[in-house]
């Protein structure tokens, strides 16, 4: 009897172990599948990009990096750069450092400054943006939603200076989800100029959130782009990565 109580710890033991090996062999197959998911995304998106004619399509690059210096506020450096497929190049380049504060759960407000690069006419022209944020939040249901005007004073070397209302909203569903699937969003950017009081482009998002950890998160993402050129309304097609990093 006694040698088979010992046997019955032996085999107890023994299963556990396999158990937590097997979760172990689990979780890194899931880590690896999902690296595997963010490439093949990746890629996919690059490829449709790659085989669109010189149309006016775009790929958008962007990174932020974003720190913390309390609870309530929190610095925030964003890059962005845009590969036109019209001109087979590089067209634009921004550089952007924001601080933004929290004021309660629902809202917070922000001061920003961006510098601009913008290739026309074989030339790059700099431009100096001065940014100023108010952000409402709101999380009903199984969504967190974001509403955010910003108003921007533009100066540019070879252009009149500008101001700009910014009118942007985002949208995460499934966010109260806890399994690491890729969740959808949607959102909205619609810029306009006060002086001459003209819808200058609009842009409509639909776009995953591949990954999502503490300190790093992708996006991929979809944007129908409108452009307001001499009265003109001309569409674009725009394939994006965006690369999140929390320090």
């Amino acid at each position: 009897m006694h040698e088979i109580f010992k046997i019955s710890i032996f085999a107890s033991v023994k299963f556990h172990k396999v158990i937590r090996l097997n979760e172990k062999i689990h979780y890194q197959i899931m880590n690896k599948t999902r690296i595997l998911l963010i490439v093949l995304l990746i890629v996919s998106v690059s490829d449709c990009f790659a085989q669109l004619a010189p149309d006016g399509s775009y790929l958008w690059n962007i990174q932020n990096v974003s720190y913390p210096i309390n609870q309530n506020t929190h610095l925030l450096l964003n890059a962005k750069e845009q590969y036109s497929n019209q001109i087979d190049r590089h067209d634009f380049f921004h550089i952007e450092l924001d601080v933004f504060r929290n004021i309660n759960q629902r809202f917070s407000v922000g001061l920003g400054y961006r510098q601009t690069e913008n290739y026309k006419s074989d030339v790059w022209f700099a431009g100096h943006n001065y940014l100023l944020y108010g952000i409402c939040f709101f999380s009903p249901a199984n969504l967190k939603i974001k509403f955010a005007n910003r108003v921007v004073y533009k100066s540019f070397r070879n252009a009149d200076s500008q101001i700009g209302l910014d009118n942007i909203t985002n949208v995460d569903f499934f966010v109260r989800s806890t399994n690491h699937i890729p969740k959808p969003y949607i959102s909205d950017e619609v810029f306009s100029e006060l002086k001459s009081m003209e819808i200058q482009n609009v842009r409509l998002y639909g776009g995953l959130h591949v990954w999502n950890r503490e300190h790093l998160a992708f996006d991929i993402f979809y944007c129908d782009l409108f452009v307001n050129s001499a009265n003109a309304w001309k569409n674009f097609n725009v394939f994006g990565l965006n690369t999140k990093f929390t320090i």
